[in-house]
C-alpha cells in the first residue's frame, strides 16, 4: 500500500497488516525480515505506536483491540499526516543535493554566534598541532561555547557547566588519556577519503569513542546523549563526525521518535540502572552508527571531495552534508 502526500511517499508491506491483525511484537517480527521494505515498515509502524501514545493509549496492543473500521481509521490518518511520516529518503538527497543545499543557505536557520565560534573551532583545528589541542583550556572553552550555542533551549536537560566539561575531557585522568589518544588516532581520518576496507577497519573506533563520550553525560537533566555527543565530536573530528540534532538529522533519519522509545519492560523489571545505563547507550550508538553510515555512503556515492566546499558553512564534507539534510528537512516540511 503506498501513499503520498505532497510527493512524499511511504510504502506499508503487507506482513505489517498481519502483525497488526494477529497481535505479534512489530519490533521482533519485522526485525527478522531482510527485505528493505520491511525496515521502512518497522520505522513506520513503532511512530505510529507513539502517535497511539500521545492520544492516551498505553500500548501497541490497544491497535489489535479497535474494530477494523477504527484501525483503518488511524492509519489513514497517520499515514496522511506529514508530521509522523519519513521526511527524508537518501535517493531524494542524492537526486538534487546541490538544490537541498542551495536551500539551506537561502533559509539558513542558524545564528552569527552559531557560526562564529563554530568557524573559530574548525579554524583552531587546521592550523594546529592537533595532540596540544585537546588538551588546551582555552581551545576546550572554545568548544564548549560553540555546543552551548548549538544545542540552545530545546528538549530537556542542558551542557554541563565549563569546568566540568573541561575535566571530563581535557584532564590528565585515566580515563581521559583514553579519550584523548582515541581522539589524536582519529583526527587525521576524513569521512569521503574512507574506501570500504577502511570504513570497515575505523568505524568499530569511532563507535567506541561515541560511546566513551556518551558516557561522559555532558548533557545534565536528560538521559539522552547523542545530540550532546555528537556535537562536541563534530567539533573535535569535523572531518570525520557529523553533527545531530533531533529537529532535522533524526527527523531526516526517522528517528525522532525512535530516540525517546521507552525502557522495555523487560529491563525495567530488573531495576538495575547500570543495565538501563547500557541499553540507553547502546541504542543511541546504533542510531548514531546508522547516522555516520549513511553519511559516509552520501560522501562516497556523490564523489565528495573539499572542492565542494564552496560556502561559509561548509566546513567540512559531514556539515556540508548535514547542511543539505537541513535544507532537504526545510523544503519538505515547507511543502506540508
Amino acid at each position: 500500500m503506498k501513499i503520498k502526500k505532497n510527493n512524499i511517499s511511504v510504502c506499508f508491506s503487507y506482513p505489517v497488516f498481519a502483525f497488526l491483525r494477529k497481535g505479534l511484537n512489530p519490533q521482533e517480527e519485522l526485525s527478522k525480515g531482510s527485505d528493505e521494505s520491511l525496515g521502512k515498515a518497522r520505522r513506520i509502524l513503532i511512530r505510529y505506536i507513539f502517535k497511539l501514545g500521545r492520544e492516551g493509549r498505553s500500548s501497541f496492543y490497544g491497535i489489535i483491540q479497535q474494530t477494523p473500521s477504527e484501525k483503518a481509521k488511524h492509519l489513514r490518518e497517520f499515514f496522511t499526516d506529514g508530521r509522523n511520516m519519513v521526511t527524508g529518503t537518501i535517493e531524494e538527497l542524492l537526486s538534487d543535493f546541490d538544490h537541498f543545499v542551495d536551500y539551506f543557505y537561502e533559509n539558513c536557520p542558524f545564528s552569527f554566534k552559531q557560526y562564529y565560534f563554530h568557524k573559530k573551532v574548525i579554524e583552531k583545528i587546521r592550523r594546529e598541532e592537533y595532540r596540544h589541542l585537546i588538551t588546551d583550556k582555552n581551545f576546550l572553552k572554545d568548544v564548549y561555547r560553540v555546543v552551548l550555542e548549538w544545542m540552545g533551549e530545546r528538549g530537556k536537560g542542558k551542557l554541563v557547566a565549563f569546568d566540568s566539561f573541561l575535566d571530563k575531557i581535557g584532564s590528565v585522568g585515566e580515563s581521559q588519556r583514553e579519550l584523548q589518544e582515541l581522539l589524536e588516532k582519529l583526527s587525521d581520518l576524513r569521512l569521503h577519503e574512507l574506501d570500504g576496507e577502511k570504513w570497515e577497519k575505523w568505524k568499530s573506533s569511532v563507535e567506541k569513542l561515541f560511546k566513551k563520550v556518551w558516557d561522559l553525560k555532558l548533557r545534565e537533566g536528560s538521559e539522552s546523549q547523542i545530540v550532546t555527543a555528537s556535537k562536541t565530536l563534530h567539533h573535535l573530528l569535523p572531518d570525520l563526525i557529523p553533527p545531530i540534532d533531533r529537529m532535522y538529522t533524526l527527523k531526516f533519519f526517522s528517528l525522532h521518535y525512535i530516540s525517546n522509545y521507552r525502557i522495555p519492560p523487560r529491563i525495567l523489571e530488573d531495576k538495575n540502572p547500570e543495565r538501563i545505563r547500557e541499553y540507553r547507550r547502546d541504542r543511541e550508538t546504533k542510531q548514531f552508527a546508522e547516522v555516520l553510515g549513511t553519511f559516509h555512503d552520501i560522501s562516497r556515492k556523490l564523489g565528495l571531495t573539499e572542492k565542494n566546499l564552496k560556502r561559509e558553512w561548509d566546513t567540512s564534507i559531514p556539515k556540508l552534508i548535514d547542511n543539505a539534510i537541513i535544507g532537504y528537512v526545510l523544503r519538505t516540511t515547507r511543502k506540508i
